[in-house]
């Protein structure tokens, strides 16, 4: 089948290091991804997204344009994939497909002629060799005869996008030592067709920009595009490639960026491939954005491996600068790699972020304060990788995080020979009141694994005064350590400012699987210690037979209490009483709780009182008399375990009282009648 020369090339351009990059760097991280995640290695993965590989609906989106077109799609599973396409239904043309399999696939079709209907048919097969193919459907190229055309219709490089309402279509192959398109200040409604084609800018050592410079920063780094206060700016279909410029030994590259906007309002990106690799570099550069941004059906490759500075705007694929509060739609984009940071918005569904960490504080996915992420995959490994940051009202569900930790040491020194890899996190930092309220996690996929004494956390969250009504409900979280070295590894980690301990609001896990062979909650760690977290109606699932495993674990001296096990159900060895006490004389406990429903007469009160004597409850029944309220069996303390049971319950109504002795050691109902 013969392949277009200009769909080659812009393929090609995904898939290549660009000159001066760390070929060995992302060889090495091909080679690790392809070796340690996949559906066939963690069978979690068909439970939660299906056995079988199918094409999804949503995630498909064409873009015909004069003599080129894109087609983005995904799969509910990782599958390599390509589109046959052709004139008719015999096709005759295929694209290429990816070295590894993803669940996101672009694919750019060039050499074709204008206002021509095409054929094409999407054409997926996973791991395990079964191959789905979609149905026949159709696109048509369009004449575009109004079209500003680069090279020949307006002078450059760089180019610049100066009419408003104007469709500018590049049509060849670009190499440009510098900027490649300018988007002047004010500018309304301009698209920029890249024709299916490889526009190489920064191919040039430029030398240091002034460092401290704001302006210098944004008006002398040469950017792929530069687009200043533009309303309706549509960038699509073609790559950016980061050429020569992208030197690695010079810090000096930082801004070099394939997109910088600065203030634009309902900015678009889509069908792009964005590759780069100088240090700090930004795929898109989303700054002060106006609203409505929406970044889509991308892929982005970061090539690179040096940092100059993790704090800030690190190096990421996408970063909406100070857009807290703005609408940002960004859905179905690939980050096949990233050395630091992937994607943020207020609307995440849907991508595939893989990390390589190179410094701390790699998140894969930044939520905004009321952001919702659906349905995204997180995977990678490396020095500090956090799947999933935080913020003020989010709701994160059905998203996959895949973390490996493998230990390497060519990464950052800032904490020495380290590497921790953490699925969901929420730190609250010391003398912050910043507000958290009403987080929702639900419906997500976590696993956490790694050798070499990598540490490992599948969910991280701080108990606190201003951390409130956080749910991680119905998830599951796996954690497994590789080797004998590998130690810190927990699906839970129970963190908190320990200094607010009696001021700790509750965390609620409620329905989750907890699975793990060597340790499935560890109460509180060297970075942070919270109290009142509580676990209802979880599972708890021990794996394999390593010797070290213990269902629960307290090893930080400050206090750390008020934990709760309630109507829990313990599974293949793990238990409420497989617990290590590091230091047996620390103030550390949790109660094992079952719910006591009560029968008795609409309205009445009842009182609930422990083996001791000591009321544990009050409150009245319902109009049918119900009534269910947590009970603690016993408490378990660093000291010794505290039994509660038998309990009494008393119903008073009417005058008269009815008092049942119930031995509270799993969920009961209890009829408490005259």
């Amino acid at each position: 089948m013969a392949m277009p020369a200009a769909c080659l090339a812009a393929l090609l351009a995904l898939a290549t290091p660009a000159a001066d990059a760390q070929p060995d760097a992302t060889a090495q991280f091909e080679k690790f991804c392809t070796g340690v995640f996949g559906a066939q290695k963690e069978p979690l993965v068909y439970t939660a997204f299906g056995a079988e590989l199918k094409l999804l609906d949503e995630g498909l989106w064409v873009h015909a344009s004069e003599r080129s077109a894109c087609i983005a799609f995904e799969t509910n599973l990782p599958a390599r994939a390509h589109v046959d396409y052709g004139p008719t239904t015999d096709y005759g043309t295929s694209t290429p497909e990816a070295a590894r399999h993803h669940y996101l696939h672009l694919h750019h079709l060039a050499g074709l002629k204008p206002g021509t209907q095409y054929h094409y048919r999407i054409v997926a097969t996973d791991e395990r060799g079964r191959r789905v193919a979609g149905p026949d459907a159709t696109l048509s190229t369009r004449p575009m005869p109004d079209a500003i055309r680069i090279p020949g219709g307006i002078e450059g490089p760089p180019y610049i996008l100066a009419k408003s309402g104007a469709t500018y279509l590049v049509t060849q192959d670009l190499t440009i030592e510098g900027m490649a398109f300018d988007v002047p200040k004010s500018t309304r409604d301009v698209t920029l067709d890249l024709g299916g084609h490889t526009v190489v800018y920064d191919n040039r050592r430029w030398g240091p920009i002034p460092s401290g410079n704001f302006w210098d920063w944004i008006h002398k780094a040469q950017y792929g595009v530069r687009a200043m206060k533009a309303t309706g700016l549509k960038i699509l279909n073609g790559t950016l490639r980061q050429g020569q410029g992208n030197d690695a030994a010079q810090a000096n590259s930082i801004g070099y960026n394939p997109i910088y906007a600065n203030g634009c309002t309902g900015l678009e990106v889509a069908g792009l491939g964005v590759v780069y690799a100088g240090p700090q570099q930004i795929g898109i550069y989303n700054h002060w954005p106006g609203p409505d941004a929406h970044v889509h059906h991308n892929i982005f490759r970061d090539l690179g491996t040096a940092i100059v500075n993790r704090h800030g705007a690190g190096s990421r694929a996408l970063l909406l600068a100070g857009s807290k509060s703005l609408r940002a739609r960004v859905h179905h984009n690939l980050v096949a790699r990233t050395r630091q940071s992937g994607l943020g918005g207020n609307q995440i569904r849907h991508n595939e972020v893989w990390i390589d960490s190179w410094a701390t504080n790699s998140f894969g996915i930044t939520p905004s304060d009321g952001c919702t992420a659906q349905g995204n995959r997180v995977l990678g490994g490396g020095y500090h990788v956090c799947g999933f940051g935080w913020a003020n009202g989010i709701t994160l569900r059905g998203n996959l995080v895949h973390l490996h930790g493998r230990k390497p040491t060519d990464r950052s020194g800032e904490y020495g020979d380290h590497e921790s890899i953490n699925g969901i996190r929420l730190t609250q930092y010391s003398g912050s009141k910043r507000p958290y309220e009403g987080n929702t996690y639900e419906g997500n996929l976590i696993i956490v694994q790694g050798s070499g004494g990598c540490q490992m956390r599948g969910v991280q969250f701080f108990s606190d005064p201003h951390v409130k009504n956080l749910v991680f409900r119905n998830n599951t979280v796996k954690a497994v350590a590789l080797d004998g070295q590998t130690r810190q590894a927990a699906c839970v980690v129970t963190q908190g400012l320990h200094g607010r301990t009696a001021q700790h609001l509750p965390i609620l896990y409620e329905g989750n699987t907890f699975i793990s062979n060597i340790l499935n909650v560890r109460f509180g760690d060297y970075y942070g210690v919270g109290s009142n977290h509580q676990f209802v109606r979880c599972t708890f699932v021990r794996i394999g037979a390593d010797p070290r495993y213990h269902t629960f674990l307290f090893e930080i001296g400050y206090p750390c209490k008020n934990h709760a096990i309630r109507d829990c159900t313990f599974q293949a060895g793990a238990s409420p009483d497989s617990v290590k006490w590091v230091n047996d004389t620390a103030d550390h406990d949790y109660a094992v709780q079952w719910t006591l429903t009560v029968n008795a007469l609409p309205g009445a009160g009842v009182v609930v009182r422990d083996r001791a004597g000591r009321k544990v409850f009050s409150g009245d029944a319902d109009e049918e008399g119900r009534l269910a309220v947590p009970i603690a069996q016993y408490t378990a303390k660093a000291t010794g375990k505290v039994v509660h049971t038998p309990h009494t319950v008393s119903a008073t109504r009417d005058g008269g009282t009815t008092d049942v002795q119930v031995t509270v050691d799993r969920a009961k109902t209890v009829t408490v009648k005259p």
